[in-house]
This record gives structure tokens, C-alpha cells and sequence, in this order.
């Protein structure tokens, strides 16, 4: 969807207030360093973020970043995120992870990047007057759509204890 982007796509506004298609982009690679720990701590979710206000501040980060690069981060963000939740789940490694609204497993964040993806996408594809992609799903990898249903079964079995 985006390697077919125009400057004017990528320059447009969506329906995230304040926030190009670009700026969009860049939120979601900026997200995937996180869950991926690689963020090298820039963006700290867990220091007063407050989910009304604390996104506004983020297109401002990498600002000159060109489209291209945005583009080329995303895809490799996102690739290197999928390998390291297809190797934790083969380890079928259980601990927490902390988060505004406290402590959590580590797989709740990684769901939640994959439910941004698709609300951001649907934000910048609406405000284009284009369709969502159909069938995101059928369209995956297989081995994605394992780590994803493996991901799900781990909501079903109790997590256990953190070694301390």
C-alpha cells in the first residue's frame, strides 16, 4: 500500500488530528522500536505518557525524515519485530512488561501494534477517499498467521512467575 505512495499521499492529511500520512508512518515505526526495545529509550511510554496528548508530540522526532526512509524503517521495523515475537513465542517465553497502566505480558503490547497498524491504516486510507486493504489476514505469511493465532493461545494458559 505505502511503496505505491505520492508525495501528495504521503504529505496528506489523515483522520489523526495533526498528523499526515507521513506522520502516521512514522508513529507506527516509532512503535515498533519500542515493542522491539531497539527505541534506544527516546520515546518513553511509561514517563507520563498520557494518551490525549503525549502522541502529539511525536511526528516532531525524526520531522526530517524523508518518505523513502519512513518507508524503508517501517518495513524493517516491522520484519525484525515478527521475527522476535516468532522467536519469543517459539521459546514460549511468558514475563511482563511495563506500561503506563502498569505491568503486563509482553504479548499485550505486541497486540495492540498490530491493532494500531490496522486503525492507522484505515486512518490514512479513509482520509485518501481510498478502501482498506480487504482480507489483510488471508494475505499473510502462514508462519504470521501462526505467530498470531500462538500469540492468542497465550491469552488462554496462565502466565507464569517471573524468576526473580
Amino acid at each position: 500500500m505505502l511503496a505505491g505512495f505520492t508525495r501528495d499521499d504521503w504529505s496528506a492529511p489523515t483522520r489523526c488530528a495533526d498528523w499526515s500520512a507521513h506522520d502516521v508512518v512514522r508513529h507506527l515505526c516509532d512503535c515498533n522500536a519500542i515493542l522491539a526495545g531497539t527505541d534506544e529509550g527516546v520515546l518513553d511510554v511509561t514517563a507520563g505518557f498520557d494518551p490525549r496528548t503525549s502522541p502529539r508530540r511525536w511526528p516532531a522526532i525524526l520531522a526530517s525524515e524523508s518518505p523513502e526512509a519512513t518507508l524503508a524503517r517501517f518495513l524493517d521495523t516491522s520484519r525484525g519485530l515478527l521475527a522476535l515475537a516468532r522467536k519469543r513465542m517459539a521459546r514460549a517465553e511468558r514475563y511482563d512488561v511495563r506500561l503506563p497502566y502498569g505491568p503486563m505480558d509482553w504479548t499485550v503490547p505486541l497486540l495492540h501494534g498490530f491493532w494500531d497498524s490496522w486503525l492507522h491504516e484505515r486512518d490514512i486510507l479513509l482520509a485518501l477517499g481510498r478502501a482498506p486493504v480487504a482480507a489483510v489476514l488471508s494475505k499473510l505469511p502462514a508462519s504470521t498467521r501462526t505467530a498470531l493465532s500462538r500469540m492468542a493461545d497465550f491469552f488462554n494458559t496462565p502466565a507464569t512467575p517471573r524468576p526473580t
